[in-house]
């Protein structure tokens, strides 16, 4: 079956290779796009970091050097250091205007130019508060005057002791701003020391939150993702809650599935979190004391990627199981074609000698049971034919025998030409069924008129499995020339 079908079987192994090839090489590409699509997306959300990392630096750098440069001022430190005590009869104007209308005669403590100095501040830079809070009185004196005296008991001045005791030259950070009705700011609030270092007081700048909003806002329609910011070593305070993309430790854990360690371990350095769908990329902004995290869902992007993948897939598995198909075809076609020519005999379209031999192997040697007989089958004088009437004739009535011989043992036996005039046929029945069935068609063939009278000489003989085909066929071509010599025409058996 191989043998016969060797073309076919070639091209479907070539085809399943070809398929395995293209299934490998489809698997390599889906990896390595689906790892290309994930450095995009850990880039996208990194970059996005970056980029929000800058702008808070940006939008907050300005206000940073203002508060610095305030808190550097000698003017400052020399108004603080001959501030009057609070233990003496003293009266603290609490407004500008106050300020202007107060006596004071000591130059080095006049509320007006303290208050217009902070006022100054305030409009240059478009602020919305610039504030001084002194350590030796706790007044916290702002653009418009004196807003109160800080007090420990006091759940809104707790940024102030928790900022003094964070031991730091300056923090940044979001608070509720109590002399614009408790409007979220962005605050950044300065130590002033003296030349020895000893605490003075703490200088600061407020600002709404609505451009780093702004910022954010773009930024997480431009990337499809989600921006949060939370405080990491920045002074507490009274604002105490998440708001917007500013969330507190502790729901931004919640937020994220992560725990205490796992967030720590992100405001570390900057880095990628790979989380189920989710990228997590985390961006700490050290001069602000913040950390910025960019979240990104992968879901409807891999599975518009797998989407894509799988019908690059589809197509291009179509078009080869269709060339496939069409390559098996042809070659069935052409392996139909090499199989005739090689083994069926052109003339009489009956199987060759090579063929035959296949036939007798298989039928014969795998079925030792049943009884079959072998006849070898010569045209009477057909030299004549060829002689007298030329080989075209010849031919015709060597088919005219093929068509009723294969005819005769259609489902009872395998007829095949052997070489010139001779016929060989293997046979379903015993010999003496054969021989019946083969002087039938003889007499048939003599009877005809539109040829000339065909005879044929046979000889038939039993076949026995444990011998050789050679074996069997000199039984046979004996019985053969048995029925010549009976003078022809006739069948004999061996």
């Amino acid at each position: 079956m191989f043998k016969k079908n060797y073309l076919i079987w070639m091209n479907a192994i070539i085809v399943f290779l070809f398929l395995c090839s293209f299934v490998l090489i489809q698997y390599n590409d889906t990896r390595y796009y689906n790892e290309l699509a994930s450095a995009q997306v850990k880039n996208d959300v990194k970059l996005a970091a970056d980029n929000i990392r800058v702008g808070l630096e940006s939008v907050t750098s300005q206000q940073r050097i203002v508060a610095e440069t305030m808190s550097n001022d000698l003017y400052l430190r020399n108004w603080l250091l001959h501030e009057p005590d609070r233990s003496y009869n003293h009266r603290v104007p609490k407004t500008l205007r106050q300020a202007l209308l107060a006596d004071d005669s000591d130059w080095a403590y006049n509320y007006h130019d303290l208050y217009s100095y902070l006022k100054n501040y305030q409009q240059n830079y478009g602020y919305t508060n610039v504030f001084l809070v002194s350590t030796k009185t706790g007044c916290y004196y702002y653009n418009d005057g004196l807003n109160k005296v800080v007090n420990k008991k006091s759940h809104f001045d707790s940024w102030y002791y928790n900022f003094l005791d964070l031991k730091k030259s300056y923090d940044i950070q979001f608070d509720r701003d109590e002399t614009k009705d408790y409007q979220l700011s962005v605050f950044v609030n300065y130590r002033i020391t003296d030349e020895h270092g000893k605490l003075l007081g703490v200088v600061g700048t407020a600002q709404k939150v609505s451009e780093i909003d702004d910022n954010v806002k773009i930024l997480e329609q431009q990337g499809k993702l989600k921006v949060y910011i939370t405080n990491m070593g920045n002074a507490h305070n009274s604002f105490d809650e998440s708001r917007g993309y500013y969330k507190k430790k502790e729901d931004l854990m919640e937020l994220l599935g992560l725990s205490e360690s796992e967030l720590d371990g992100l405001e570390d350095k900057a880095q990628v979190l790979t989380d189920g769908n989710y990228m997590i990329s985390s961006s700490p902004v050290k001069s602000l004391n913040w950390c910025i995290f960019t979240v990104k869902d992968t879901e409807e992007m891999m599975h518009t990627f797998l989407i894509r993948s799988r019908n690059g897939f589809i197509y291009v598995f179509i078009t080869v199981l269709i060339s496939g198909i069409l390559s098996f075809l042809m070659m069935g076609w052409i392996n139909h074609t090499l199989f005739f020519s090689a083994n069926v005999d052109e003339t009489t379209r009956l199987p060759n000698r090579k063929s035959f031999r296949y036939i007798y192997e298989k039928k014969v040697k795998r079925r030792k049971r049943r009884v079959y007989s072998l006849a070898m089958i010569d045209v009477d004088n057909f030299k004549v034919y060829n002689d007298t009437q030329g080989h075209l004739y010849g031919n015709a009535i060597l088919h005219y025998v093929a068509v009723h011989l294969k005819e005769m043992f259609q489902d009872i036996g395998v007829v095949a030409r052997w070489g010139g005039d001779e016929f060989i046929l293997l046979s379903y029945q015993s010999p003496a069924r054969t021989k019946d069935l083969v002087d039938r068609l003889n007499t048939y063939l003599k009877e005809q008129t539109e040829i000339a009278s065909i005879s044929l000489s046979v000889g038939v003989t039993v076949i026995d499995p444990k011998h050789p085909l050679e074996d069997i066929m000199e039984n046979a071509d004996k019985a053969l020339y048995a029925a010549k010599e009976a003078g022809k025409g006739c069948s004999r058996i061996y």
